[in-house]
């Protein structure tokens, strides 16, 4: 990714497969928050069942950057890395409260569904 610093300042989403309201937002995304510093969110529902952690260090502007995550399943903010360039970053926790699946579901059936990765936007209205 390359932000540029001429930019409107918002959440820029990178890559994703949250759901909507209807489906209580679940899934999991990743997006550079409003100060450009890079953010996952694994959601089962907002605003009251997710985890999120945030990079101390934000991403630079004008300068292509190599980003990613990794996730070990346990459902813990501790078990979420986020990378910068190929290195593990320092983050903080904004939210530590997965209790449950974050599997997409249907937002009519509310049975476990499959939606597309998506590549620069999301469905989330609640950031």
């Amino acid at each position: 990714m390359k932000p540029q610093e001429n930019e409107k300042r918002h959440i820029q989403n990178i890559i994703g497969n949250s759901n909507n309201f209807l489906g209580f937002y679940r899934g999991w995304e990743m997006f550079l928050d409003s100060a450009n510093h890079l953010s996952v969110r694994l959601i089962h529902r907002l605003p009251d069942d997710y985890l999120e952690v945030i990079t101390e260090k934000s991403v630079k502007f004008e300068t292509w950057t190599q980003v990613g995550f990794s996730y070990d399943g346990t459902g813990n903010a501790a078990g979420v890395t986020l990378y910068m360039d190929g290195e593990s970053q320092q983050v903080s926790v904004v939210s530590d409260q997965l209790s449950r699946s974050i599997l997409p579901i249907d937002e009519y059936t509310a049975k476990i569904d499959t939606l597309p990765v998506r590549l620069g936007k999301s469905i989330v209205f609640f950031s």
